[in-house]
């Protein structure tokens, strides 16, 4: 099965392709996870150990327990029903479904649906350069990669391509470590995923990579003082930060002189009108807005653009954008459609992988590093942005958290 779950993590873009089964509405992401799980179904022997209930009293149970419980409530307390069991079932049900499944399972198959993430986000790179290359070098155009097949008249096309860069940074650092990839690929897939964010021009994308690129160096200077190696003669620092670090400055010098003269980063010099800070500014507002009136129980699963709309001409008129999909902040999201008990739920789950990467770092434990540090760029990103709440997003995620939880089945 470790095949079935690669494959599976490669379709992961493909949930914009929808269709109906029976009158019900799917994609082939869908499909593919209840494919897996009839798989499980006819290869499983052990059934009595499947529903033995000590097997789920861990920590594990606890966290995506109470989320599936507070994203049931939230379908409950959205007035837009039908979108909200489709949340529900897309965004929680299925992913937790499939984590299940992993959870009966060797190590093995949960780092093959790794394997094939990364190579999702890396055919999604390789479209959204090639898009760049022959549509937009001039930086007047903002891919779309596969995002597009599943249009959404709310989104215009700076929203696919910073859907694009909230898809390709977590799987970036998930690129880094030296289990995920073949030794003779690990260089070609990082620098292909490293130019596809560049390309999106998000440059929330960039301020999460540089965020993730700042907690690397602090980990690399602490491990030569645990060492107690010189900072300035230590050779890894020769051999690997400094060249990397190189790297990294003289493409962000050469991203900054690509985008100057571009209309979005002109833009932002001028903030008494729209532009992608002014715009948030308003969206945040009005967020918070939202949240001082429904500060309990939020507002469900499927309802913020609604919501928005209602609110957002008492505040700003006109508004900058009348429609918008999420908040464009990963910790109003969480107190929106899952009330006070989902924001809780989701700084818990910060503090929990804080505390994973400090201990992976003193224990040596490398994966489990490299996991945290994955998830903590999803957190990095969720300042300027929603890097949850969408099919590909919620199910990276939750598939990361659940690798960062540890003490899967060995092989």
């Amino acid at each position: 099965m470790s095949r079935i779950f690669f494959g599976l993590g490669l379709i992961i873009p493909l949930y914009v392709i929808r269709f109906t089964v029976f009158g019900i509405p799917t994609n082939v992401l869908e499909v593919g996870i209840g494919f897996v799980l009839l798989i499980f179904l006819i290869q499983f022997r052990d059934y009595k150990n499947l529903f033995h209930i000590s097997n789920y009293w861990n920590p594990k149970t606890l966290i995506f327990g109470s989320l599936l419980i507070l994203a049931s409530i939230g379908v409950f307390v959205s007035e837009e029903l039908r979108s909200s069991l489709g949340i529900w079932k897309a965004y929680f049900v299925l992913p937790i479904l499939l984590l299940l499944i992993l959870s009966q399972m060797g190590s093995k198959y949960y780092f093959s649906l790794i394997r094939g993430i990364i190579g999702s986000g890396l055919v999604v790179s390789i479209i959204t350069i090639a898009q760049v290359v022959v549509l937009g070098l001039d930086g007047g155009f903002r891919p779309t990669a596969l995002y597009a097949l599943g249009l959404d008249p709310a989104v215009a096309q700076g929203g696919f391509a910073n859907y694009i860069a909230m898809y390709l940074v977590p799987i970036f650092v998930l690129s880094l470590s030296r289990r995920n990839i073949p030794v003779e690929l690990r260089w070609f897939v990082i620098a292909v995923l490293f130019t596809g964010i560049m390309t999106t021009q998000s440059y929330a994308g960039i301020f999460a990579l540089i965020g993730v690129l700042g907690i690397w160096i602090l980990t690399r200077i602490s491990i030569g003082q645990k060492n107690r190696q010189n900072i300035i003669t230590n050779p890894i620092l020769k051999q690997y930060l400094l060249p990397i670090l190189g790297v990294i400055i003289i493409s962000l010098i050469g991203f900054g002189i690509w985008q100057f003269n571009t209309p979005k980063f002109q833009s932002l010099l001028d903030m008494n009108n729209r532009n992608s800070i002014t715009t948030r500014i308003q969206i945040w507002d009005t967020s918070i807005s939202i949240i001082k009136d429904n500060p309990v129980l939020g507002i469900g699963l499927a309802d913020f653009q609604r919501v928005y709309a209602d609110t957002i001409p008492y505040k700003y008129f006109p508004p900058y954008e009348w429609l918008v999909p999420e908040p464009h902040n990963l910790y109003f999201a969480f107190w929106l459609h899952l009330g006070l008990a989902g924001i809780i739920w989701l700084i818990y789950v910060l503090k929990y992988i804080i505390l994973r990467l400090i201990k992976s770092i003193k224990s040596n434990q490398w994966e489990i590093y490299w996991l945290s540090l994955s998830l903590l760029s999803i957190f990095l990103y969720g300042i300027l942005d929603t890097p949850f709440w969408k099919n590909d997003l919620s199910l990276v995620f939750l598939v990361i958290l659940y690798g960062v939880m540890g003490k899967r089945k060995k092989p």
